[in-house]
């Protein structure tokens, strides 16, 4: 009965395609499950900026345009992601659509964690603004991100740390070596040792020690636990960066548990600050067709914030992309390319979705698999990533069918 009422409920509750920080987690598992059950995916996303070089040519070479695209994705960010899952039904002939539209901010996890920065455009944050952005749920509730190699590389030094904690309890090995303590310091320590005994005394089951200094909690961690056998010392960052010590009493088997508790904390802190990353790991498995509007800007963000630096020459850049994206699709090329460009004179993503709509194209509806899952085509919520996405695969939809009538005759 339990378990109708949480299903029941599951499907009751309103869907939201806006994803931060705050949802993201529940809304994970709900991503993976439409990537998995998609027929294609489109995506889309919006930047701080567009143009760090602006000798952009439509003479360029490839290689030429590649060097000049490099440099925009590398100091810009995609600050809001756009992905539309389709979804076919032979039974009906018909598609549907889930929408998620995703803000993602790269907030540093620890002290070791990446702390980038980078470059604003005027006239792209002024565009951002004229369509309703909402900066301030951007940086603070963005959804954190990191390199697969980032992640791996905080992974190694935080078990490395964990390791070397580990063997700072353990009497006699040579991290737990005492240290003098210099007579400057020796008020502070006797003072320390007077607030942990009254704690000792009371009934009181944790006690958080005053600020201070790294030097200091080594000074306090060596002689408390020489003293104090029954105690559990540990370091907490509180809000706003200060790191203070907690004094929690506890015999040794407790201690152990705590300890065991905290490193698989700080590893599960670790999964979250990978966050978003695993939406684009996930479309790498998947081997579905991506389909994209103009989508070579966006295709270089999503390399080099998700995956990896953009590699300097344009052939490894190429087998990068194919690496992650097995199967691409652009549908501004698309739309330039016979027979399409003899019937299509306008490629921009608003413009070709208002052709689509007209004779020879039939664009059929393609509604939100579930309530609230998605768009209306009449929502006019263009340069919304999500948005903008679902229009992407709605255009995909039509020349599809156009093509396939062409071929059929």
């Amino acid at each position: 009965m339990n378990r109708l009422v949480s299903r029941l409920s599951s499907i009751l509750k309103p869907r939201t395609m806006e994803i931060t920080s705050s949802n993201f987690k529940e809304k994970l598992p709900e991503i993976e499950a439409a990537i998995d059950s998609a027929s294609f995916l489109a995506f889309d996303g919006e930047f701080t900026g567009l143009n760090a070089y602006r000798g952009i040519s439509h003479f360029d070479m490839p290689s030429e345009r590649y060097d000049k695209l490099q440099e925009s994705a590398r100091q810009f960010l995609l600050v809001q992601f756009g992905l539309c899952t389709f979804h076919y039904d032979p039974a009906t002939d018909n598609f549907s659509h889930q929408a998620f539209n995703i803000y993602v901010w790269p907030r540093p996890c620890s002290r070791n964690a990446p702390d980038p920065r980078f470059l604003c455009q005027t006239s792209s944050i002024d565009f951002l603004t004229n369509q309703n952005f909402d900066f301030n749920k951007l940086f603070k509730h963005g959804v954190s991100y990191l390199r697969p190699a980032e992640l791996e590389k905080l992974k190694d030094t935080l078990k490395g740390r964990q390791d070397h904690r580990r063997l700072s309890m353990t009497p006699g090995t040579d991290q737990n070596q005492s240290i003098p303590i210099p007579a400057d310091q020796e008020a502070f320590l006797a003072r320390v040792h007077s607030k942990v005994e009254e704690f000792v005394k009371s009934d009181d089951q944790q006690l958080e020690l005053e600020k201070c200094n790294g030097f200091q909690r080594r000074l306090i961690y060596q002689t408390a636990r020489e003293k104090y056998k029954h105690l559990s010392l540990t370091s907490v960052t509180k809000t706003g960066g200060d790191r203070v010590i907690c004094v929690i009493k506890a015999d040794e088997e407790q201690q152990q548990k705590m300890a065991w508790l905290k490193d698989q904390a700080e590893l599960s802190d670790l999964d979250v600050a990978f966050g978003f990353s695993r939406v684009i790991q996930k479309m790498t498995e998947s081997g579905k067709l991506v389909v994209g509007h103009n989508m070579i800007l966006d295709v270089a963000h999503t390399l080099n914030q998700f995956c990896g630096p953009l590699p300097e020459s344009y052939q490894d850049f190429k087998a990068m992309t194919t690496a992650v994206f097995p199967k691409l699709l652009d549908t501004k090329l698309m739309a330039n390319t016979i027979p399409f460009k003899q019937e299509i004179f306008n490629s921009s993503l608003e413009e070709l979705h208002k052709a689509v709509q007209l004779p020879p194209y039939d664009l059929p509806p393609v509604p939100p698999k579930f309530s609230g899952s998605g768009y209306k085509a009449d929502s006019a919520s263009f340069h919304e990533a999500g948005f903008d996405a679902y229009i992407t695969g709605l255009c995909f939809i039509a020349m599809s069918n156009r093509l396939g009538l062409l071929c059929a005759t």
